[in-house]
């Protein structure tokens, strides 16, 4: 097919160049002007032939892109900056666009509120653990009213009659009190590495 395209081609070639001398002896029809490189034909049509003199030509076309480059966000934010338009040059390095960064801002000052959050949280359970290690509440009954004589005459009698009745043990209500302390720290320290990963 593209034979034969070819071959028709060359034929319609070599039948213009041969009726080109014939075409350029032609006189030009009352009131017309020979220009170079026009002849005329009988009936009034005018042929266009190749003129010795210099020509300039109009072309026209479109450019086919051979790589194309697709950009995608990696953070939210709305677009500030375009570096560019379609088709421009970019060196490596270049900004090309710049993204707001409010969002990320709002982020991060609510995951150092909470950071802040749970330190505090965390220093006030080790506070809270401390007391109980030193000054344990199981021993504490000077939080009962009485100005200090109801709290002296339960430890003096009452704890320690209880204690070997059976009626109770300090040290394990101590012990118990600590745990549930340390637990609570271990809390907050969980707390806080959560406020650190987010």
């Amino acid at each position: 097919m593209k034979i034969k395209q070819k071959l028709i081609r060359t034929l319609v070639a070599a039948t213009c160049l041969g009726a080109l001398p014939a075409l350029q002896a032609m006189q030009p029809m009352m009131g017309q002007t020979n220009y170079p490189g026009m002849g005329y034909a009988s009936n009034g049509v005018y042929v266009v032939m190749a003129a010795p003199q210099g020509s300039s030509m109009i072309l026209g076309g479109s450019v086919v892109a051979t790589r194309e480059v697709t950009l995608t966000a990696q953070l939210p934010g709305r677009v500030e900056f375009l570096g560019g338009r379609e088709g421009d040059w970019f060196d490596n390095q270049q900004l090309v666009i710049g993204l707001s960064d409010d969002g990320l801002d709002a982020e991060r000052r609510r995951a150092l509120a909470q950071l802040g959050s749970a330190e505090s949280m965390l220093r006030n359970r080790r506070v809270q653990y401390s007391r109980e290690l030193w000054a344990p509440r199981s021993r504490d009954i000077g939080r009962m009213p009485g100005m200090g004589l109801p709290s002296m005459f339960d430890q003096f009698f009452t704890r320690g009659m209880g204690s070997n009745l059976g009626m109770g043990n300090p040290w394990l209500e101590r012990q118990a009190d600590l745990y549930g302390e340390s637990a609570q720290i271990q809390q907050a320290q969980s707390q806080m590495l959560q406020a650190h990963s987010g």
